[in-house]
């Protein structure tokens, strides 16, 4: 989900579905204990960072939320490198921005099922727990094989 503003969504989804997409997202929270919302963050899409923090908050400090930086991992991100660049944001940035938009941050314990890679937060005046996943800004390569996850490229594959 990388955007709560529905005119984004609409545009970088290519679909009508944001309402039932947040209808979905709001019965996961409602049925299971552990919802992450992972929100890959693009030079697009960062003046929202606050925005899902809120969303969290509005739900009771739940759904945990994963900001992923943009990896250039076989997707067009890696053929037009000018591309990635005017997208890219670090992790560092938005860490930085949230605590600019949110107040004191302090690091919270790695959920057990998350990866090592991943270092979490947590807003002091909400609890809210959220992770910043370096992808690019690390040495890291989509290990294909040993992959358990599906990822959808911007491209919709």
């Amino acid at each position: 989900m990388d955007s709560l503003d529905e005119a984004m969504f609409e545009i970088q989804s290519g679909t009508k579905l944001f309402l039932k997409v947040i209808a979905g997202i709001e019965a996961a929270i409602d049925a299971i204990d552990d919802v992450t919302v992972n929100v890959c963050v693009t030079s697009k899409n960062v003046s929202e960072l606050p925005a899902f923090i809120d969303f969290a908050a509005r739900h009771g400090s739940r759904p945990r939320i994963k900001f992923l930086e943009l990896v250039p991992c076989q997707n067009s991100y890696e053929v037009d490198r000018s591309n990635f660049i005017d997208k890219y944001v670090s992790s560092e940035n938005i860490l930085l921005i949230i605590r600019e938009a949110c107040g004191e941050v302090v690091s919270a314990a790695t959920p057990s099922n998350a990866r090592l890679k991943c270092k979490y937060y947590r807003v002091v005046r909400n609890n809210v727990i959220f992770g910043v996943n370096p992808n690019a800004s690390i040495s890291y390569a989509c290990q294909r094989g040993a992959c358990r996850d599906y990822r959808l490229s911007p491209e919709g594959y």
